[in-house]
């Protein structure tokens, strides 16, 4: 027997009883007035079911107590009803008014903190997370109220477990949907370039995950063999901040070297001339001079 507590007002009592878990209970008369259930509570010890719902294979009977008649779960009820052959017929009913409890025990050191774009899942921050019912033992939850890791701020996970009875048990905790983790910042491999080339665009050699990429490329020189860098910066729009550099070499220009074997010169004054000469000799070199008068 069912005693919904979360549905008792200051005058009523929900009661429900459950036949059986297969659903094949059968009321036998269907003359009997739909929905109509007239109780008589005898002496504290059992419930008269004098009509009932003439639905047929139904799991359940609903009936209503005045509060002053409400079941005690430390009392024994019989249900009593005539069967299709006129039988009186008694059933020892067990009265459940108790919700599943929630057993469950936090991970230490936790915080109760989803990181964005996460898979959440509640078994992260608890070590035992488990309903479990005074008659029925373990029973499953239903999630009613999810994390929903794309949406930052506070969020409340809730988790609801009903037993045969239909006693619901309702728990939430809250969470928060944080971002921490700074946008990844890819480079392309480094130009080759040399003194006097334009300086190409440094923002087309990186790209980010996600943010704003600020490029510094102020060490480059484009006048001047050497190597460089250019530095990247991402930030995110939780200021969640990462930084990497691009490698430039610029490489000199190299200037053709012309190849001469020999150099020769005069120097005349009159009829006196002096002929000079440099030579080079198999990778030396011979000054000579030719003096006339």
């Amino acid at each position: 027997l069912y005693s919904s507590s979360g549905d008792v007002d200051d005058i009523d009592a929900i009661i429900k009883i459950f036949f059986d878990v297969d659903g094949e209970f059968d009321w036998y008369d269907d003359q009997m007035t739909l929905g109509y259930v007239s109780i008589d509570v005898d002496g504290e010890t059992s419930v008269y079911l004098e009509e009932g719902n003439a639905n047929t294979d139904t799991k359940y009977q609903v009936f209503t107590l005045l509060e002053a008649n409400a079941l005690s779960t430390d009392e024994t009820y019989q249900l009593r009803f005539t069967d299709e052959n006129g039988f009186l017929v008694y059933i020892d009913l067990e009265i459940d008014n108790i919700g599943p409890v929630l057993y469950d025990t936090i991970k230490a050191d936790v915080e109760f903190n989803v990181e964005k774009g996460s898979d959440f899942d509640i078994m992260d921050y608890y070590n035992i997370f488990e309903y479990i019912d005074t008659r029925a033992g373990n029973i499953d939850y239903v999630i009613t109220s999810d994390i929903d890791t794309s949406v930052l701020g506070a969020q409340t996970f809730t988790v609801t477990a009903t037993d045969l009875w239909m006693n619901v048990s309702t728990f939430s905790v809250d969470f928060t949907v944080t971002d921490t983790i700074a946008p990844v910042i890819t480079l392309s491999t480094a130009p080759e370039l040399e003194v006097g080339d334009t300086e190409p665009d440094s923002a087309t050699y990186t790209t980010a995950n996600e943010g704003t990429i600020v490029v510094d490329s102020s060490q480059v020189d484009m006048s001047v063999a050497g190597t460089y860098f250019i530095n990247y910066t991402a930030t995110d729009g939780e200021d969640n901040e990462s930084s990497l550099s691009l490698e430039v070499t610029i490489d000199a220009v190299e200037v053709p070297v012309e190849d001469t074997t020999g150099c020769f010169g005069s120097i005349g004054n009159g009829s006196a001339f002096i002929i000079f000469g440099i030579v080079a000799v198999l990778g030396g070199a011979a000054l000579f001079f030719l003096r006339r008068v």
